[in-house]
């Protein structure tokens, strides 16, 4: 399964089964696990109106709720329609799935640190000690930040 359709399944047991919706969210799902913009405000979406709201979705619901919010674009439709012919996971699955994701997630950060420290050593090729050490303090931040994040 490629990330797209792993995001997909996911978002579709948010949307088919409100213990899936759950389960997820208990097993650390948020919306920067997705890959893709689209699929991230559509996850706000369906949580903000699955659990503020308690509104029950299918995908002529959420496509008036994205309608009502301004926020159905050709490219959002496309995303509705191939999350309404996703088959939703099973509980195990969709664990399962959220494990990929995180993996996935854990690894664009790793790379996003990875380019910082690229355009730093390009950019400061004299940097002083002052700049140097505020430099690597913040670094060592982010990967204790992605460590963390994985220990979740």
């Amino acid at each position: 399964m490629d990330v797209h359709a792993v995001e997909l399944a996911v978002l579709s047991g948010m949307v088919a089964d409100r213990h899936l919706l759950t389960l997820a969210l208990n097993e650390g799902f948020t919306p920067e696990l997705l890959s893709h913009p689209v699929t991230q405000r559509l996850s706000r979406v369906i949580l903000e109106a699955s659990l503020t709201r308690g509104v029950a979705l299918d995908a002529v619901t959420l496509a008036a709720e994205l309608q009502d919010r301004g926020l159905l674009s050709p490219e959002m439709e496309k995303a509705v329609t191939a999350l309404s012919m996703t088959r939703p996971p099973t509980a195990a699955q969709l664990v399962a799935y959220l494990e990929l994701l995180k993996g996935w997630e854990g690894r664009r950060r790793l790379e996003a640190v990875g380019q910082r420290i690229q355009e730093f050593l390009a950019g400061h090729p004299r940097a002083g000690t002052y700049e140097l050490l505020q430099f690597t303090g913040e670094v060592v931040a982010d990967l204790f930040e992605l460590q963390k994040r994985r220990l979740l």
